[in-house]
C-alpha cells in the first residue's frame, strides 16, 4: 500500500514538473491582411463620385430613367400608384395607416400635369400635391420596394454612406489659394463642404440644424452621411454637379467655420 502511494505521488510530481517545463501552446495570431494593389485602387479611386457601396439604388435609378407624361385630375392616390407601378414595373407599398392618421385615404385626389419627366419626378410631385402643404408625404426604398408614408414615419428608415470627396476638397483649396490671401486648410474645406450639403439637401432634417434625421461628418477626404435614401440620392446629384461645373463654391461658404 505504501509503495502504491509513493508511486502515485511520484507520478503526480512528474506530471507537474513536465507542465512547468514544457511551454504551453500559444494561440496563433494571424497577420493583418494588407490591402492588395487592386483593393487599394478600388478604395482610393472608386470613384470620384462615391464608394461602391454608395451607388444609387437600382430601384431609384429606374425611377429616374423611366419617363412619360402624366395628366391627371382628381385621380385617387390608390389609382395613381397602381398606374405608376404598371409604368415602371416596380413594387410599391403605401402605409395607409400612417396616411389615415393625417387625414388621407385611398380616395384622396391628386391633380398633376407633367410631361417628359421621370417617374421619380411624377411621384414627388404627386406626394407634394397630396400633402397640400399641411403634411409632408414622401417615399423611400426598403428592400427593393418603394415605401410611401408620412415624412415623420419615413425618418425611421435611414442609411449611412461614405462619399469620396478628396478631389473636390483639393480643387477648392487650389482655387482659394489663387484668389484669397488666407488659403484654406483641408479641415476648413471639409467643413465648408458640409455646410454646403446641409444648406442644399433638405436643410431642416439635419441634426446639427435641429432636425432628427441627418448626420454628416468628414474624415480624411470622405463624407460619412446618414440620411434617407431619397436625400442620399440628392447628395449624389449635388456632388456630381459640383464636379461637372468645375466652379468654386460660393465664397460665403468659406467664412470662419462655426461649430458643427
Amino acid at each position: 500500500m505504501k509503495d502504491m502511494l509513493i508511486g502515485t505521488l511520484t507520478g503526480i510530481a512528474a506530471v507537474i514538473a513536465m507542465a512547468l517545463v514544457i511551454p504551453k501552446p500559444q494561440p496563433v495570431t494571424l497577420p493583418i491582411r494588407e490591402l492588395s494593389s487592386i483593393d487599394n485602387q478600388r478604395f482610393n479611386g472608386l470613384g470620384r463620385d462615391y464608394l461602391t457601396l454608395t451607388d444609387a439604388d437600382p430601384v431609384y435609378r429606374k425611377l429616374q430613367q423611366v419617363t412619360a407624361r402624366f395628366d391627371v385630375k382628381q385621380m385617387p392616390i390608390e389609382e395613381f400608384v397602381a398606374r405608376l407601378a404598371e409604368l415602371t414595373k416596380l413594387n410599391f407599398y403605401v402605409d395607409w395607416r400612417q396616411l389615415e392618421a393625417v387625414g388621407l385615404n385611398t380616395r384622396s385626389p391628386i391633380t398633376l400635369d407633367l410631361s417628359n419627366a421621370s417617374a421619380a419626378a411624377f411621384l414627388k410631385a404627386a406626394l407634394n400635391n397630396l400633402g397640400g402643404g399641411n403634411v409632408r408625404i414622401g417615399f423611400t426604398i426598403i428592400d427593393g420596394v418603394i415605401h410611401i408614408s408620412t415624412a415623420d414615419d419615413l425618418q425611421r428608415y435611414t442609411v449611412t454612406r461614405i462619399y469620396n470627396v478628396r478631389d473636390l476638397i483639393e480643387e477648392q483649396i487650389a482655387w482659394q489659394r489663387k484668389r484669397l490671401d488666407h488659403p484654406l486648410n483641408p479641415d476648413e474645406a471639409e467643413e465648408a463642404l458640409i455646410r454646403l450639403v446641409q444648406e442644399t439637401i433638405d436643410p431642416t432634417t439635419w441634426r446639427d440644424a435641429g432636425g432628427t434625421i441627418g448626420g454628416i461628418r468628414a474624415f480624411s477626404g470622405r463624407l460619412i452621411v446618414t440620411q434617407t435614401a431619397e436625400n442620399q440620392h440628392a447628395l449624389l446629384q449635388l456632388l456630381s454637379a459640383l464636379r461637372r461645373s468645375k466652379e468654386p463654391w460660393p465664397t460665403t461658404q468659406f467664412s470662419t467655420p462655426g461649430p458643427l
